[in-house]
């Protein structure tokens, strides 16, 4: 009886840490008014979220490629939205990887875009998975580990700052991301200016 007792109460315990992240990570989504723009290093917000995450990179031997080199691309965009975008990612990348894995990263610009690429040679994703990612609360970690809303607020952060997302993956050859993000709103980033100040 004992024993059971103990079982219920870490099967609530782990449901309410579940519920604090899931929490934590809509009222880090919603609390902000609209993105705060500003001129941005693409490759220095990468830079930093590889510092963030050092710990979880070194304790699984992860091997870090750049596949571009590392030089300034400047942007004009809303910073910390894209660091929890980028760190979202980064870490999905570390979990999905081996010990000994490898994360390749690139980033380079086209006339309209800043376009950075995220690619691991992990696990993959299924097929019938690929096109549910970015739903809300779908995961395939189990219950204690994931919320399902990691992606899904990238999603919604990317569109807001007006780019776009793509992925492609094999199941046991890797995914890639990549994200393109405006180099220079121009109008788009004026009108929406104004819309935060009325």
């Amino acid at each position: 009886q004992r024993q059971g007792l103990l079982m219920a109460l870490g099967k609530i315990e782990t449901s309410v840490k579940r519920a604090s992240r899931i929490t934590h990570q809509l009222l880090g989504h919603v609390k902000k008014q609209g993105p705060r723009f500003a001129c941005v290093d693409m490759t220095l917000l990468v830079l930093e979220t590889l510092a963030l995450l050092k710990g979880e990179i070194k304790h699984k031997q992860v091997n870090i490629h750049w596949k571009t080199p590392q030089k300034e691309f400047m942007l004009i965009s809303d910073a910390y939205q894209i660091r929890q975008v980028l760190v979202n990612l980064v870490s999905n990348a570390i979990h999905a990887l081996h010990p000994n894995g490898t994360i390749s990263l690139s980033i380079h610009e086209t006339p309209v875009f800043t376009v950075f690429g995220i690619e691991d040679d992990g696990v993959g994703i299924l097929p019938a998975n690929l096109g549910k990612i970015f739903d809300p609360f779908f995961t395939t970690k189990s219950f204690d580990q994931g919320t399902g809303l990691g992606l899904f607020v990238v999603h919604k952060i990317i569109s807001g700052l007006g780019g776009e997302i793509d992925v492609e993956s094999q199941p046991g050859r890797g995914t890639g991301f990549i994200i393109k993000l405006p180099r220079n709103l121009d109008k788009e980033l004026s009108d929406l200016k104004d819309t935060i100040q009325k």
